[in-house]
């Protein structure tokens, strides 16, 4: 089982690392297209996510301390009724950042 500001946590966390895993392979195609005379011509593919939206279905199993426990995997939702099962809609707005010269951080 896990709590959920852990569940919620570790998906944003992930899309901040799906992001940087896109960036760097950015980098890497620019490096790579600078290199060729006919692709250093072209635009460097780049993948964004300027919207994302998550359906988490999850089932609180306990409460205790102010941390709620879940049971969010489909062989832990299997074994609850279909009446105790939660959704829950998170909608994210993705922003981008860039650092400047100065190390002034400017939203893109």
């Amino acid at each position: 089982m896990h709590t959920l500001n852990q569940v919620i946590g570790t998906i944003l966390q992930d899309i901040g690392k799906a992001k940087q895993s896109a960036d760097v392979s950015s980098k890497e195609i620019g490096e790579q297209y600078s290199k060729d005379a006919i692709l250093k011509n072209f635009p460097i593919p780049r993948v964004g996510i300027k919207d994302l939206s998550i359906n988490l279905k999850f089932a609180i199993t306990k409460v205790e301390n102010d941390e709620i426990e879940i049971a969010v995997t489909n062989s832990e939702l299997e074994k609850i009724p279909e009446s105790n099962i939660s959704s829950l809609q998170i909608d994210t707005e993705i922003k981008n950042y860039q650092i400047d010269n100065q190390q002034n951080v400017i939203e893109l």
